[in-house]
């Protein structure tokens, strides 16, 4: 997860650089630029499936089973849209708002399932699902057209670093069973 997080960097730094400091954007740059989104939502995939199955070795099973299926339902379509995108055929802006509803619910309810499950400290569940539910609601009502990829993978980041961290520093008791 913290992979993924190292490869949209990529990514907004050459969305960053081509739509604000003017760096010439022809169709290989493009092409690297979305690659690096579609790179970073496929990483995030894998380490999501791989924390699927932590939270479930440690008690939580629906949850978990549910965040993952929702977050790679999105990714399909994201992966489908940003390849339109780098085929030259525009956004789809429909599929785009469909991925950022999907993963800021997959990852909120991962959030509730890590806070139930006890495998990480309580506040990284509930950090994630405050900025994931937080990032849907004022992307929904301020900015509804707007698309930043980046705001998709700081949830993750935190989460694989918490799950880094020494077990006496992750959570202060075991597990506790969760539907």
């Amino acid at each position: 997860m913290i992979g993924s997080g190292t490869i949209i960097v990529g990514a907004a730094l050459m969305y960053t650089g081509r739509t604000f400091w003017g760096w010439p954007a022809n169709f290989g740059y493009i092409a690297w630029e979305r690659g690096f989104v579609i790179a970073a939502v496929l990483v995030s995939v894998l380490g999501l499936a791989l924390l699927e199955q932590l939270l479930r070795d440690a008690g939580a099973v629906i949850l978990p089973r549910l965040a993952f299926v929702t977050y790679l339902v999105g990714a399909i379509v994201l992966i489908s849209a940003e390849a339109f995108v780098i085929a030259g055929r525009g956004y789809l802006e429909p599929q785009i708002v469909l991925f950022v509803v999907l993963a800021c619910l997959a990852q909120a309810a991962y959030g509730v399932a890590l806070v139930q499950s006890r495998l990480v400290a309580a506040w990284v569940g509930w950090l994630t699902i405050a900025w994931n539910v937080g990032a849907l609601g004022i992307l929904a009502l301020l900015f509804p057209n707007v698309y930043y990829p980046v705001l998709h993978f700081i949830a993750p980041v935190i989460i694989g670093i918490a799950l880094l961290l020494p077990r006496r520093h992750r959570a202060e008791s075991g597990p506790a069973p969760s539907g």
